[in-house]
């Protein structure tokens, strides 16, 4: 993992000291550009964050290896949620975060630059447990009146804007539409298989 914009950075402390609470995060970037897998997590990353955080200054979602905090309101909001030990810890912090009143910003320009090499089977294995931990996750914010797993799927539904589009655009369309493919199959067998073993008394 390698920071890409050192300025950007430099621009989140500043946004830190100006709103104390402040939890800020960057933009994570694929790093493996002839990796198809990586390329494809990518453009499904860019849709989450598109999608999550259309309005930068009220962010729903942050990729742990980017985002920053000040270290007492951290603690103090519980910090990441130990169970989570599959998947999608950073995704119920940050929803978290905003449910007990703490503000959360994108800031594009503070970038990091991602390394994964992945294989198929390692693409369709990821994704796959970030599917068990969004039934998880989608649990505890019903839990917390935030919504159920309904509450998301318009994300899923805009699937032409915020996925097929970027992918038609990437020098291997044809590949990407397939995993893309690939992804939509993991992740929802992912899930229904974590709820299924939530309602047979799985633990965590």
């Amino acid at each position: 993992m390698r920071i890409a914009g050192r300025r950007g950075f430099s621009h989140r402390t500043t946004w830190r000291a100006k709103y104390p609470g402040l939890m800020a995060g960057g933009t994570t970037v694929n790093g493996l550009a002839e990796n198809s897998q990586a390329e494809a997590s990518q453009l499904i990353a860019n849709a989450a964050y598109r999608y999550f955080n259309a309005d930068r200054r009220k962010a729903r979602f942050f990729a742990s290896n980017n985002m920053a905090c000040e270290r007492e309101t951290f603690l103090r909001a519980g910090g990441f949620d130990e169970r989570f030990r599959i998947a999608s810890e950073d995704r119920e912090l940050t929803d978290r975060w905003g449910w007990l009143g703490h503000r959360a910003h994108w800031v594009e320009g503070a970038r990091v630059r991602h390394c994964h090499n992945l294989t198929l089977r390692g693409f369709a294995k990821q994704h796959f447990n970030y599917g068990r931990g969004a039934a998880h996750y989608h649990r505890l914010r019903a839990q917390r009146g935030g919504g159920g797993v309904f509450s998301d799927l318009s994300f899923r539904w805009n699937w032409r804007e915020l996925l097929v589009g970027p992918a038609l655009r990437t020098r291997y369309p044809a590949r990407m539409l397939g995993l893309l493919g690939v992804w939509q199959a993991a992740n929802t067998a992912g899930f229904l298989y974590e709820e299924l073993r939530i309602r047979l008394g799985g633990r965590w």
